[in-house]
């Protein structure tokens, strides 16, 4: 998914969830919850990405297509989006991401290709015909001079400038039958000091540039301090640090050129498939998705060791194994967000007691900032 934080707006947080749209007034005075689910298809509950328009609606990547929503009409509603009889029918596309290039353009990435809105009402569809190696993309990624790229199943590229059907989409594509050493692009990070890093299930890999121009990948292994890992996540914190999220052997950080691992002794003790989050002092934290406690880590003041935060879950929650969709959320305003596979609940402070929010599992959360 590609989430975008829009210019400020009402001050609203919206929920995307598996089952529809959620929208939180954190004002006490206020109804606090309202819940919004699209009435067909089934599949459109279920939403994966989540974009702010200008004019204030919601674009909604779901898996029973696109959908636009308002909720300034004294009836809100899901509006579905066509992309035109030549391409596909509403709703019959599963979206796993969304994004706006520099022009404004809207760009879905699906199972099935790419779709580009051109702004004039016409939608194209980019697949094999344009040169596309794999047709199921992962996400969006913008590089520093704002050109669009894509991660995809086998591979990744630059999209064109101008891009054209029947043309090629993409240039400087790099897939394994070009030589690229590693298989899936999870995702790419464009780091503040110009460096590229990729994680991939081969490990982190980072794609240097030598003077002749060819390309030219470093795949760091255990003899660099990287151990063997298929790569989750990637991150940089504000201080230029690369933090990257491995399957099975914890948080490891780039100061610079220096790696440095961190696993049981700064106080790690994580299951297998961990998220990457930020708290609201700009601290590093570790949501351990797959641990039945659902443990939150974040750094200390030194940076080289984790406090352990035991959410107040209900025992029922505790009770069951982990959904693969459970999300952690921390709150600007204070506190924390926290989804199960039995409902999304709240916390003011980690430790302490929750409050229930929704019976619905969140999978996205997208926060409207005020003006």
């Amino acid at each position: 998914m590609s989430t975008h934080c829009w210019r400020p707006r009402s001050g609203d947080y919206w929920l995307a969830t598996d089952g529809g749209l959620t929208r939180f007034d954190p004002d006490p005075a206020h109804q606090r919850f309202t819940n919004y689910i699209p009435s067909q298809p089934a599949e459109a509950a279920l939403i994966n990405a989540l974009i702010e328009e200008d004019d204030g609606t919601l674009l909604l990547g779901t898996h029973g297509g696109l959908f636009r929503f308002s909720a300034r009409t004294a009836k809100p509603v899901f509006e579905p989006v066509s992309y035109g009889a030549s391409i596909a029918k509403p709703g019959t596309l599963k979206i796993m991401a969304l994004t706006r290039d520099v022009r404004g353009h809207l760009w879905l990435g699906t199972e099935n290709g790419l779709f580009e809105d051109r702004k004039n009402g016409e939608w194209q569809r980019y697949g094999a015909a344009e040169g596309l190696p794999s047709e199921f993309s992962f996400s969006f990624s913008r590089s520093p001079d704002d050109r669009l790229w894509v991660g995809f199943r086998g591979g990744f590229g630059r999209v064109v400038a101008e891009p054209q059907r029947g043309l090629p989409l993409l240039e400087l594509t790099q897939t394994l039958a070009q030589g690229l050493p590693f298989k899936d692009v999870r995702a790419i990070l464009f780091a503040s000091d110009d460096r590229r890093w990729m994680a991939t299930d081969i490990g982190l890999v980072e794609w240097l540039q030598p003077k002749d121009g060819r390309p030219l990948f470093r795949h760091y292994q255990a003899e660099d301090g990287v151990p063997a890992d298929q790569i989750r996540a990637l991150a940089e914190d504000s201080a230029g640090n690369v933090w990257v999220g491995t399957r099975r052997n914890g948080l490891m950080s780039l100061a610079r050129t220096r790696f440095k691992t961190l696993a049981q002794e700064a106080g790690l003790h994580l299951s297998g498939d961990q998220m990457l989050l930020t708290s609201q002092s700009g601290k590093v934290c570790i949501f351990d998705v797959a641990d039945r406690g659902r443990r939150i880590y974040c750094e200390d003041d030194s940076g080289e060791r984790f406090v352990t935060f035991n959410p107040a879950l209900p025992p029922a929650v505790l009770a069951i194994a982990p959904f693969w969709l459970e999300m952690a959320h921390a709150d600007p305003r204070g506190g924390w967000w926290m989804s199960s596979d039995l409902g999304t609940f709240r916390f003011p402070i980690l430790g302490k007691p929750h409050d229930l929010l929704l019976p619905s599992t969140a999978t996205r959360f997208f926060r409207r900032f005020g003006r």
